[in-house]
C-alpha cells in the first residue's frame, strides 16, 4: 500500500492581518519537502479574504514541476456545470496534466 501525502493551500487570509499567503511559495515548499499533492478548498466567503480555488490551483501548477494538484472541495452550487467543467479542463491543460484526473471530474459534471 502506498501512502501519499498532500497539503491544503493557504487560499484565505488569517483572521488577524487579512493577508493571503503566497500560493506559489506554498506550492513550491510542498514540492520541495516531498509532498505528493496540494489541494484548494472552495468557499464563497469565510469572513476573511479568500482566493478562488481554480485560480489558486493554476498558480500552484505554474509554480511547480511534479506535484499533483486538486480540489479539496469544489462547490458546484456556485457555478454552472458547463463553466465548472471548462475551468477544470482548462486547469488540466495548462498544468500539463499534473493532477488527480480532473477531466473525469469535468465529464461527470456534464453527464451527471
Amino acid at each position: 500500500m502506498t501512502i501519499r501525502l498532500g497539503a491544503q493551500l493557504p487560499v484565505n487570509a488569517s483572521r488577524g492581518d487579512g493577508v493571503i499567503p503566497d500560493i506559489a511559495v506554498a506550492a513550491r515548499h510542498a514540492e520541495d519537502v516531498g509532498l505528493d499533492a496540494v489541494w484548494a478548498g472552495d468557499h464563497l466567503t469565510t469572513g476573511t479574504p479568500m482566493l478562488d480555488s481554480t485560480v489558486a490551483l493554476s498558480v500552484a501548477a505554474s509554480a511547480t514541476e511534479r506535484i499533483n494538484i486538486g480540489y479539496a472541495v469544489m462547490l458546484l452550487a456556485l457555478r454552472q456545470p458547463a463553466w465548472a467543467a471548462k475551468q477544470i479542463g482548462s486547469l488540466q491543460y495548462v498544468s500539463g496534466n499534473a493532477q488527480y484526473d480532473l477531466i473525469a471530474q469535468a465529464r461527470a459534471l456534464l453527464v451527471g
